[in-house]
């Protein structure tokens, strides 16, 4: 499975291009990636989360933004990074103003999504650059799971970096 970045600009537009339907989509791949990401499998899953919160009319959203700010300040806890403290309830009141204002889910998922895109890069030690990187997981090999590509890889990390330049492009 691939643990990528995502433009949060683009998340924005498509989230309201569509009316919302994409919101739903990156709510799902954000619970993914941070239940990856903590390696917590006690927590639901991305599908489980979407269902719930369309069966409860948005009101489990509220709790699971809570509970997602929370999962992120531990993760960032552990690390010894004390910076991080109260995401639970910024996410929260966002998400609560979200009834009112409209537009407080947008910009709690779009904080939760550069939280989350952080940690991807400090998992893979990857600091970003000018052509960007792509981020694929790797089997308990150490190998990539895209066979015959030079690639950098650290041991300790389930995230193997491909560079633009270490692909090569068949026409």
């Amino acid at each position: 499975m691939v643990l990528e970045k995502k433009s949060i600009g683009m998340c924005i537009l498509l989230s309201v291009i569509t009316c919302g339907i994409y919101s739903l989509y990156w709510v799902y791949t954000l619970q993914e990636d941070t239940n990856r990401l903590t390696m917590n499998n006690t927590e639901p899953t991305g599908g489980m989360v979407v269902l719930l919160d369309i069966v409860t009319c948005g009101i489990y959203g509220v709790y699971w933004s809570y509970r997602q700010g929370e999962k992120i300040d531990r993760y960032y806890a552990s690390r010894g990074d004390s910076t991080n403290t109260n995401l639970g309830l910024l996410y929260l009141c966002l998400f609560i103003a979200s009834y009112f204002v409209g537009f407080g889910i947008l910009i709690g998922l779009a904080l939760m999504q550069d939280k989350v895109n952080c940690m991807i890069d400090e998992r893979s030690g990857y600091s970003g650059g000018q052509t960007g990187g792509v981020y694929r997981s790797a089997d308990f090999s150490g190998k990539s799971s895209a066979p015959e590509e030079s690639h950098h890889h650290d041991d300790s990390l389930d995230v193997v970096i491909i560079e633009e330049d270490d692909v090569e492009v068949e026409k």
